[in-house]
């Protein structure tokens, strides 16, 4: 049995989204979102990119969770100048002819690429464009956990646009550049997409698809392989706990490492399983319960308005300041929704960018509060009409 779990279809399927040969056509720029530890990265280390490679594409990588004290920009700039590098040095004859010089003298700073990204050096669109060309091939750009461009003022969507606008085509009409953002806070990612300000307007996020049972028969067969054949566990047990735990792989795995061995609970070890996952469940429902519990009633006020409205809450609007005055039963003004907002924000609940939008800093306590509030959906799943828990 392979020692991972690999979702070589989904990522051929993200592949031809973005040459825009798929039901979904991604060629202007495919953005995924799914909740952390749910398998996004990897998936685009082991399926994705490595699916790039076969179409003889070169796939390059960064994460700007990594460094969030480094503006965005300059952490892309490194990585597409890390990978010119290594291109640089396995195709070191034809660069040198390219340039007219020697081999050996060949350097990044002969081409002004030492400074990508820095405002008295190359934008990121000429550094694409030479790996590209370099390389001889196609560049696909991962930006991981891209909500964090919305931490700074920088300008990295709007490079991301011009290089993608700018590279072009190949001899062929074959795209050069595909750009792939993804994400652990979906509606922090929709502000790089929901307005005419952000370069990639227009753009749609998808949902990243959960590990599903597939997954979960293949982990429970591997690990079954290591029990006794009176002491394994049943498919069904582990699929009902991973759904518990929001489908997180790493915290399905901890909770069974943490019985599998016990010999003597084999008659329970489905019991056991369950019993560790709703504990889980509980844990988390239970710190968000008293953070909630903690606040003023302005601030429900505002944090239910928050979870409601999405991408699309606006704090300031009369319609907001009308709802929150009949929340909390009394007239609030603008400066009361803003005070209500900085306490949140310094709770750790709420998140604003530096453009000045708001977002839960947590999206699973919005799936929470949901539960918690009775938040009717529609049948388009579209939000409606909800109260505070516990009013």
């Amino acid at each position: 049995m392979s020692p991972y779990f690999t979702r070589q279809k989904l990522a051929a399927d993200y592949c031809d989204a973005l040459t825009g040969d798929g039901l979904v056509d991604a060629s202007s720029g495919l953005f995924l979102a799914a909740p952390r530890r749910t398998g996004k990265t990897t998936f685009l280390r082991r399926d994705l990119m490595p699916e790039a490679v076969l179409r003889q594409w070169l796939p390059v990588y960064v994460d700007l969770w990594e460094s969030q004290q480094t503006p965005p920009t300059r952490l892309v700039a490194t990585a597409v100048v890390n990978a010119l590098r290594i291109e640089q040095s396995r195709v070191a004859d034809e660069l040198a002819l390219k340039s007219g010089m020697s081999a050996a003298a060949v350097t990044l700073e002969d081409f002004g690429l030492e400074n990508v990204g820095a405002p008295e050096g190359k934008t990121l669109a000429v550094a694409l464009r030479t790996l590209s060309e370099v390389a001889g091939k196609p560049v696909m750009l991962v930006v991981d956990e891209a909500q964090e461009v919305l931490n700074s003022a920088d300008d990295l969507m709007f490079s991301l646009k011009s290089a993608r606008d700018t590279v072009g085509v190949d001899a062929h009409g074959a795209r050069r550049l595909f750009i792939v953002c993804t994400g652990s806070h979906r509606d922090k990612l929709l502000h790089l997409v929901l307005t005419k300000k952000q370069p990639f307007y227009g753009s749609s996020v998808q949902p990243f698809p959960f590990l599903g049972r597939d997954y979960v028969d293949w982990y429970t067969g591997r690990i079954n392989q290591h029990l006794a054949e009176d002491n394994r566990f049943e498919p069904d047990a582990v699929f009902d706990a991973f759904k518990l735990v929001g489908h997180r792989p790493e915290i399905l795995k901890k909770i069974i490492s943490e019985i599998a061995l016990d010999e003597g609970a084999a008659h329970s070890l489905g019991e056991r399983l369950a019993r560790g996952a709703i504990a889980r469940q509980d844990e988390i429902w239970d710190e968000y319960s008293r953070a909630y519990d903690n606040l003023s009633r302005p601030q429900q006020a505002v944090l239910s308005l928050l979870v409601e409205g999405g991408p699309q809450f606006e704090p300031f609007s009369e319609v907001t300041i009308t709802a929150c005055s009949r929340i909390v039963g009394s007239t609030l003004a603008a400066t009361h929704i803003q005070k209500a907002l900085d306490a949140l924000r310094k709770k750790d609940l709420v998140w604003r960018s530096a453009r000045g939008e708001y977002a839960l800093d947590d999206s699973s306590f919005g799936d929470w509060f949901k539960r918690k509030s009775g938040m009717k959906t529609d049948a388009s799943g579209t939000t409606g009409d909800m109260a505070t828990p516990g009013s």
